[in-house]
């Protein structure tokens, strides 16, 4: 977005065609990437499901599943879940799903301790 403007603001002060097309050239494909990008997480479905009663200073494990609800593949999927405050373990939860075919439910379970 940067790099449209400040090209847009160097052709207007110059006059110069080419810098106006790149930078019409980088606000259409920001705008673009920002589309796709919108519309692939609208297809993904994320619910959670607790396995078992948390009590306090006995660990749980929660379940999270991914569906994959469109007509094509997703890749490269990262789902981050922060670690609640009353927890007791000190990093973030991370999952990385390198392909999601159309259709396809990934799950993982992490686990925590109040």
């Amino acid at each position: 977005m940067f790099l449209a403007v400040f090209y847009f603001f160097i052709a207007t002060n110059t006059q110069t065609g080419w810098l106006f097309l790149l930078s019409a050239f980088l606000l259409g494909l920001l705008v673009f990437s920002w589309a796709v990008g919108r519309r692939s997480c609208e297809e993904l479905s994320l619910t959670y499901r607790w396995l078992s009663e948390p009590q306090k200073g006995h660990p749980f494990r929660i379940e999270i599943r991914l569906k994959n609800e469109g007509s094509s593949a997703k890749r490269e999927l990262r789902v981050d879940c922060p670690t609640p405050p009353w927890a007791s373990e000190e990093q973030d939860f991370s999952w990385a799903i390198p392909v999601l075919q159309p259709g396809q439910i990934a799950t993982t379970s992490f686990q925590l301790t109040p």
